[in-house]
């Protein structure tokens, strides 16, 4: 949602600041990769499964070849 008197994008639900002006393009689209439409960005994909600490921290585990995986072994 645009924000009528600073042409911000907010958050419709909230009204929290999402985007300011500046950082939209000259067509007024939203900078990628939040996107979607423009790059044939999936948000699902890049999101992983973790488990979180006390802290509501993720905790992030690392497979036998040293990479950073989610729950499900996905690479992050």
């Amino acid at each position: 949602m645009i924000d009528p008197a600073t042409g911000d994008v907010i958050n419709n639900h909230n009204g929290d600041l999402m985007f300011k002006k500046a950082e939209l393009d000259e067509r007024g689209e939203v900078p990628a990769p939040f996107n979607v439409e423009k790059h044939n960005f999936n948000p699902h994909r890049v999101r992983g499964d973790f488990e979180f600490d006390r802290n509501g921290k993720p905790v992030i585990s690392q497979n036998n070849n040293g990479d950073f995986v989610d729950k499900k072994g996905r690479k992050i």
